[in-house]
């Protein structure tokens, strides 16, 4: 009986540690353009649609690309492209702490507005942005040892992880942390190309009963599943192709207008030819005829002077 209480207790403890270890969710895939990584207990996968993120899982975008990501009904997050973003969430008894760690790159959270026990960070190699529920930008450059905060709505707190020191950025200023000043510096304004990437996130609407839906529904509800970035290739892709065209056209007619011209001069060559051929012809004929005429006339005088003479005998 004591055998099977200890046999029981160490069930219990097992199984207890294996929830511990379980990885808790961060949010689930809803659109990616492009080519994306997922690494995953060390190894690298390819995003699907609908794919469960994990804390602990790390995304990765090369140029040109993109993800998008729900995070429960708290919001919606993008990792733009040439991106390193590392995702954390932990929970300690009734607090919730969620955090991004951004590498390098950029990404733009839209998030509604939190509850008191809920935390969410972004973290860089240069600054820390606390946010309670709002639209922002975070672009990040492990290089230059720079980072650069946007915000469209609401209020974020960006503090200088090395000086400690911090500021509020408020609604429609940014904030810039570097390694070379010890508070952060806020401005009155907004990069036009950040802006509208900020609201083209703002647009984006949470998906109520995302697990109950399917893939093909998701996809069908996203309204920029071909955003800026995508249209702006499209375009370049398509004005390269009619230049390509263009220039196809302008060679081909040119060289139709070329061949005509060859044509046109070969015809006339020919016909000027014939047309030699048949004058030197005539005038051949002529020169025959009165060579005849003439040939015919001696024979006639030499007749009629051999009359004359037989006549006088």
């Amino acid at each position: 009986m004591r055998k099977l209480y200890i046999l029981i207790i160490i069930l219990i403890f097992a199984f207890s540690c294996a929830k511990k270890e379980e990885k808790i969710e961060f949010g689930i895939v809803t659109i990616y353009i492009g080519s994306v990584k997922i690494e995953k207990d060390g190894k690298s996968v390819a995003p699907e649609i609908k794919m469960i993120l994990r804390s602990g899982d790390k995304v990765v975008t090369e140029k040109d690309s993109r993800i998008d990501m729900q995070v429960g009904q708290l919001g919606i997050i993008r990792i733009n492209q040439e991106s390193t973003v590392a995702m954390s969430r932990m929970l300690k008894e009734a607090n919730e702490n969620i955090k991004l760690l951004l590498k390098e790159g950029e990404v733009i959270c839209k998030l509604e507005k939190l509850k008191r026990s809920q935390q969410f960070n972004v973290e860089t190699p240069t600054a820390v942005v606390g946010v309670r529920g709002t639209t922002f930008l975070v672009d990040a450059s492990e290089k230059e040892k720079k980072t650069s905060v946007a915000v469209e709505k609401g209020t974020v707190e960006v503090v200088n992880k090395k000086e400690k020191e911090k500021v509020v950025v408020k609604e429609q200023q940014s904030a810039e942390v570097s390694h070379l000043s010890k508070v952060p510096k806020v401005l009155d304004k907004i990069d036009v190309q950040k802006l509208k990437k900020l609201q083209e996130v703002k647009k984006l609407k949470l998906l109520k009963n995302i697990r109950k839906m399917d893939k093909k529904e998701i996809e069908k509800l996203m309204p920029n599943k071909i955003g800026k970035l995508e249209k702006t290739k499209v375009k370049e892709v398509m004005k390269q192709f009619k230049k390509n065209v263009t220039k196809e056209r302008l060679n081909e007619l040119r060289n139709t207008k070329k061949n005509i011209k060859d044509m046109k001069e070969k015809v006339k060559k020919e016909a000027s030819k014939k047309e030699v051929e048949k004058i030197v012809k005539n005038k051949e004929v002529r020169d025959k005829k009165t060579i005849d005429a003439k040939t015919a006339k001696e024979k006639i005088n030499k007749a009629k002077n051999k009359l004359k003479g037989f006549l006088k005998r």
